[in-house]
């Protein structure tokens, strides 16, 4: 499985970039965060800490592949592998809910502490271990509007300066 999500730290501090989780966990099953320090891969419960900080105020490509023959996961930053890590897990349970740039709201915390703030883009998620182009849509989980619940009037918004228009998103 690979999962790619562009991210921009726009105010230093703790963040979520994504979490899922089925019905009954008390932490993510999945999931994506960082602080100031690092940056932290949710896998079934367990939280993996990866030392590597996002430059502010930057687009970066964040990818986490986990190769379940392989018994790993990786991080991928800007199209650089940084961190691999010895996993061996089962399979991630199905029909949880995924959240963009949060955690659920009846969820303890159990990660960072959310005192950041960043801007996601191209959440986007394949079911194989390739390398995927920059405007390459998922075939799993796609960057699609109409697929997404938006829970803030400011959550989304068009920027045309940004890599992948609508009409390059394939």
């Amino acid at each position: 499985m690979t999962l790619c999500v562009d991210i921009r730290v726009v105010v230093p501090g703790g963040w979520v970039a994504f979490s899922y989780s089925s019905a009954h966990a008390p932490r993510p099953e999945l999931g994506l965060e960082g602080d100031d320090d690092a940056l932290y891969g949710w896998l079934l419960g367990v939280r993996h800490r990866f030392p590597i900080r996002l430059s502010p105020e930057h687009w970066h490509r964040v990818c986490l592949r986990r190769d379940v023959t392989g018994n790993s996961i990786s991080l991928e930053v800007d199209g650089r592998t940084v961190a691999e890590r010895t996993v061996i897990a089962g399979a991630i349970p199905p029909a949880g809910s995924l959240w963009l740039g949060c955690r659920p709201r009846d969820r303890p915390p159990g990660g960072v502490a959310v005192s950041g703030r960043v801007e996601l883009y191209l959440f986007r998620m394949w079911a194989d271990l390739a390398r995927h182009g920059p405007c390459e849509d998922g075939t799993v989980i796609g960057w699609n509007a109409r697929s997404w619940g938006v829970t803030s009037p400011r959550a989304r918004q068009r920027d045309p300066a940004l890599l992948c228009g609508e009409r390059e998103t394939r």
